[in-house]
């Protein structure tokens, strides 16, 4: 296959090189119908110019998308750092490295850039979005989305993308959730778990050992919210529980112990009794996580 042939399959997610075999074939028998051409031009205009529109018609919509999302690139990136021109190749090296299309992987960047990615290392981040949405089952626009949640919650550079997506898959193999699903719903608890001091790593270990559980990846996530929520501004009720049993439930035990070690103190504390830990988390959500996350069964 040419050069030019493939250039233009990674471009348009069009693979021309079955139609290249077929113009070999359809020269051949052109030759050898000799004076039979004429008789024949309406059966060929209909076999082969008819399918030849249909791939120009594609090929025109595949370029006009990467070209909108691009364009849409452009009015976010600081092309004084890098230039369209650069940021399209790049753009382009990634659709034919992952199999995802050019206006998907563009349409990515243009999220990356505009959720706060520096453009110098941007098409870094969506190369590892890339990378996870293919074995995560989702787009790369989503994964682009939860790893922006966490870098930007948790105030990190973009260059850190490349290991929270590796931190993602992770999640993904050892639990029962999936890219797609963390992709979409962590931005509702990284907030509230940065603030607190609970690691990404802490809180996706949680969120996997709640799937494990049964629990659905944004119920999980919802109960984890919840229980943080409360830990950080207990009720008064929760707050004369604790001092009564000696149990430092607060933001500042939190972030000095971390979530592992505050919710092992929990449960010494508490005996595991669900009507004290009730009293502690409060809703129903938090108080489910957290008795899944302290049972050691």
């Amino acid at each position: 296959m040419s050069n030019v042939i493939r250039s233009f399959i990674v471009r348009t997610g069009v693979d021309l090189s079955g139609m290249t075999v077929g113009f070999k074939k359809l020269s051949t028998d052109l030759k050898r119908a000799g004076k039979q051409i004429a008789s024949t031009g309406k059966s060929l205009t209909k076999n082969i110019s008819v399918p030849l529109l249909a791939v120009g018609a594609a090929s025109i919509k595949f370029s006009s998308e990467f070209e909108d999302s691009m364009a849409a690139v452009s009015t976010v990136a600081d092309t004084a750092v890098k230039s369209i021109s650069e940021l399209s190749d790049g753009v382009m090296e990634l659709s034919g490295k992952t199999g995802k299309a050019a206006s998907e992987v563009g349409d990515a960047l243009y999220l990356a850039i505009s959720s706060g990615a520096e453009t110098a290392t941007a098409l870094g981040l969506v190369g590892a979005a890339s990378k996870i949405a293919v074995t995560g089952f989702t787009d790369t626009t989503t994964a682009v989305d939860g790893l922006t949640s966490v870098l930007n919650a948790y105030n990190m550079e973009t260059s850190e993308a490349n290991r929270i997506a590796n931190l993602f898959q992770v999640t993904q193999d050892v639990g029962k959730s999936t890219v797609d699903e963390l992709a979409q719903s962590i931005g509702n608890v990284t907030s509230i778990s940065a603030t607190a001091g609970v690691s990404i790593e802490s809180l996706l270990s949680a969120i996997a050992t709640l799937s494990l559980n049964g629990i659905k990846t944004d119920e999980a996530i919802t109960g984890v919210k919840s229980a943080i929520s409360n830990i950080i501004k207990p009720s008064e009720q929760a707050a004369e529980v604790a001092e009564a049993l000696g149990l430092d439930f607060s933001a500042t035990a939190l972030q000095a112990k971390g979530l592992s070690a505050f919710l092992a103190d929990v449960q010494e504390k508490t005996g595991g009794n669900i009507e004290v830990m009730a009293t502690l988390f409060g809703n129903v959500r938090g108080l489910n996580a957290m008795l899944k996350l302290t049972s050691s069964g």
